[in-house]
């Protein structure tokens, strides 16, 4: 047995040691440079590579070649998404007959990277979602290699484990204990995430003018004491070389272009009113995993809307909210001005019946009053369901087996209809977590607190969880 293994997070690399011997060989990865900082020991793949250019350029591909895999619908999807999510790792704009060439290239590596080093298992810490990694899922499937995919969910610390994020098929856990489960849950369907808590409060307290003070002071830092390789960022990944003055162009984009974003939203934006019938569509942030693979159409959110807008009854209003951070200035995150035309909200607004609500407006409040909530595969479908609500998605959220949500996919207009009229099923969210237990298993998210006897006692648990999956 051979496994590729990410060690992007300290917590999987300790959890590790604890499982590989001479029977289970492993090849540590990850983006980061993280092989130094851990003193890793044992064969890795630095990962940074994968986002040089130069290192492919010696892979010749024929024409032959090429058509062989256009016709191969398998190969064109995973393509698609490799072309997606290319765009938030570079700032230089390159063709998409080069985003398809490379992607081919890759594939082609990695193909011959697996075959020759006899892998027979690849875990992932998330969803492939950063270029490179999506060739490499690609190239898994085709030699059928096992795959492992640890997927976060809205309760903090659990996760899941799938082999895709292309069905809800979960992998069961076994030999997990996790310590006060009935608290944690009990305490996760009564509240609201600290953290959507914490973003929610900065639009409602209106704390713009900090966030404009940080941007500004963080862009003269980098203008006059950084020299070129301490600019550092995702969005710079395929970039190769690029100037110190085009990275800090791009943060200068960001930023206007976000500006005039918030002008926008306010300009096309309403104030509820909820005496109205309405579906509440809560926008993702972008660029981001949770749409882009793991959500229908590419996560094109505005053709999302389309679709649903077609579906539902004419006189059934929908409201549709952006993700607050989407209009934070601060932190900045260049590569997020791809995923936010300047008319995006003109073209929502556009839509017949459609209206944008205000950013400062209470999500709960909306979530409460709706008939129904639809997003990709966002966390407000989790906090609809806590609200005994209806949910519509259009991904497989860790959340989707839930009788009272459904996959866009598998409805037609008729059944739309059903789900609004009809009451939402009477099974309790927190039956629903129970029966959720067994493809639950506990990770430590955060990596500045590691020598905690809590850290020690996930470790040890995880590792168990491994060891039962690598056998």
């Amino acid at each position: 047995m051979k496994i590729v293994f990410p060690v992007s997070k300290k917590f999987y690399y300790d959890a590790s040691k604890r499982i590989f011997d001479n029977k289970k060989s492993v090849i540590y990865f990850t983006h980061d440079n993280f092989f130094n900082k851990y003193k890793i020991r044992g064969e890795v793949l630095e990962t940074k590579k994968f986002y040089q250019y130069h290192e492919f350029n010696k892979i010749k591909v024929s024409y032959k070649l090429r058509k062989k895999y256009i016709l191969d619908k398998k190969y064109q999807k995973y393509q698609k998404y490799f072309t997606k999510v290319f765009d938030r790792t570079a700032y230089v704009k390159k063709s998409d007959g080069f985003k398809r060439l490379l992607f081919l290239k890759q594939y082609l590596y990695f193909n011959n990277y697996l075959t020759k080093n006899k892998i027979t298992h690849v875990f992932f810490s998330a969803t492939p979602h950063m270029g490179w990694s999506i060739p490499f899922f690609y190239a898994c499937k085709k030699n059928k290699i096992k795959t492992i995919i640890s997927h976060l969910t809205d309760i903090p610390s659990f996760c899941l484990l799938r082999e895709s994020w292309e069905n809800n098929k979960f992998i069961k856990i076994k030999n997990c204990e996790i310590k006060y489960y009935e608290k944690i849950i009990k305490n996760n369907l009564l509240n609201t995430s600290l953290w959507t808590k914490k973003i929610r409060d900065r639009f409602v307290k209106g704390n713009y003018l900090t966030d404009h003070i940080k941007f500004w002071k963080f862009f003269f830092h980098k203008v006059l004491f950084c020299n070129n390789s301490e600019i550092i960022d995702s969005c710079f990944f395929y970039d190769g070389n690029i100037s110190k003055f085009q990275k800090l162009t791009y943060f200068l984009k960001f930023y206007f272009h976000t500006l005039i974003l918030n002008i926008n939203y306010f300009k096309h934006s309403n104030k509820t009113d909820f005496k109205k019938e309405y579906v509440y569509f809560a926008l993702h942030y972008q660029p981001e995993r949770t749409t882009i693979p793991e959500s229908f159409f590419y996560g094109d959110q505005l053709e999302a809307i389309k679709r649903l807008r077609s579906a539902i009854p004419k006189n059934i209003t929908i409201i549709v909210k952006e993700h607050p951070v989407q209009l934070l200035m601060w932190h900045p995150r260049p590569s997020q001005i791809k995923y936010r035309s300047l008319s995006f909200y003109k073209k929502i607004k556009q839509l017949k019946n459609v209206q944008l609500s205000k950013i400062s407006e209470n999500s709960e409040k909306l979530i409460a009053n709706s008939k129904l909530v639809a997003t990709m595969t966002g966390s407000s479908g989790w906090e609809g369901l806590k609200k005994n609500k209806k949910v519509i998605v259009f991904g497989y959220p860790w959340y989707s087996r839930h009788p009272n949500c459904y996959i866009f996919k598998q409805l037609d207009k008729k059944k739309v209809l059903s789900i609004l009229n009809n009451s939402p099923s009477i099974m309790k969210n927190y039956n629903f977590l129970k029966q959720m237990k067994k493809y639950f298993f506990q990770s430590w998210v955060a990596d500045h607190v590691t020598k905690s006897t809590e850290y020690k006692n996930l470790v040890i648990n995880a590792s168990n969880v491994f060891k039962t999956i690598f056998k």
